[in-house]
């Protein structure tokens, strides 16, 4: 999960690093088809989930203060994940992948 979000999120940061104008590089940018922007609208906040998930996976199933951190964490970034792909597809249209799905590939 960490990996994950991290690849994730540098993919968007070189979106933005990648122009010398500085006009331009505040202008948002539909990310490439790598890694889990194939699949996802925003897969930094899913990998965020994941490594949440995998930490209250790893005290066994046992910590409720893990499974409290994962729950606030996806109370948090589930509405934003859909909020995101919702401006995604209104801002760009038909240029945006259908393909991309807001919180977990392939599902939802």
């Amino acid at each position: 999960g960490f990996l994950l979000n991290i690849h994730s999120d540098e993919i968007v940061r070189r979106l933005r690093h990648n122009t010398n104008n500085k006009e331009e590089a505040n202008v948002y940018k539909i990310p490439p088809a790598i890694g889990l922007h194939k699949w996802l609208c925003s897969p930094n906040y899913s990998s965020e989930a994941f490594e949440w998930f995998g930490f209250w996976m790893a005290t066994g199933f046992a910590s409720s203060g893990a499974l409290a951190y994962l729950i606030w964490t996806l109370a948090n970034l589930v509405p934003q994940a859909w909020s995101n792909w919702k401006w995604s597809k209104e801002h760009w249209g038909d240029a945006y992948p259908s393909d991309r799905y807001v919180f977990i590939p392939f599902i939802w």
